[in-house]
């Protein structure tokens, strides 16, 4: 490994160095600096100077194993209902897993502060996002690159107007479920009546109902 951090860190400074000759850097902000040449090679020869840790590890085995891997980050919460054992006299009781002994489950008690605490070490930072789309997906023309899609594949043009239904109305189409009948008497369809704009706590604990509320429906 030290080997490899020594060859990772002299390519990576020798690209650095070409891209800065070739004015393919953007140097802005904090960074700004670093357009003086004397100022750029100082910064290399820090860099190079560092012992560089290089992390390695085997190519997945297959499209199965990304899907898994990268479905265990993006669609779960830090901890799971059925992980958290009990909450007592101010402590959260729960379990967790030794991956080092072959998957061991074991037992833990936490302040609930520290819990809290742990928890949101996993809540990403305001403006971040678990996924970002790209290509057909971005958001920027995905209404015009959807049309032109349609086009080249041939599709039935009553495809165009399917962003025009209401989700209710997509899935009862590809599904026959019906999510508007009311739950209770199953005779009457729920309608929307209105939504209330969630507003910012003034606590700063984050977002409430205005007036306490949800979003109402009625039965029609």
């Amino acid at each position: 490994m030290v080997a490899l951090s020594q060859v990772f860190r002299d390519k990576f400074c020798q690209g650095l160095a070409r891209a800065y000759r070739r004015g393919e850097l953007g140097l802005a902000g904090a960074c700004a600096g670093l357009e003086r040449a004397d100022k750029f090679e100082r910064l290399l020869a820090e860099m190079q100077a560092k012992n560089w840790q290089v992390y390695a590890k085997e190519s997945f085995g297959g499209a199965e194993q990304v899907f898994d891997y990268l479905g265990r980050y993006l669609h779960r919460v830090a901890i799971s209902n059925q992980r958290i054992l009990g909450i007592e006299g101010g402590r959260v009781r729960f379990q967790w897993r030794d991956n080092r002994n072959g998957g061991e489950l074991h037992e833990m008690s936490l302040d609930a502060e520290e819990f809290i605490r742990r928890f949101l070490l996993h809540v990403l930072p305001k403006g971040f996002v678990r996924i970002r789309y790209f290509g057909l997906l971005s958001n920027r023309d995905r209404q015009a690159k959807l049309r032109r899609c349609r086009e080249l594949l041939s599709l039935d043009p009553e495809l165009a107007s399917v962003g025009e239904e209401s989700f209710e109305e997509l899935l009862e189409r590809l599904t026959g479920i019906d999510l508007r009948p009311c739950p209770v008497c199953g005779v009457g369809r729920m309608v929307r009546q209105r939504e209330l704009d969630p507003v910012r706590d003034a606590s700063g604990w984050g977002t409430r109902w205005r007036d306490g509320v949800v979003p109402l429906v009625e039965a029609a």
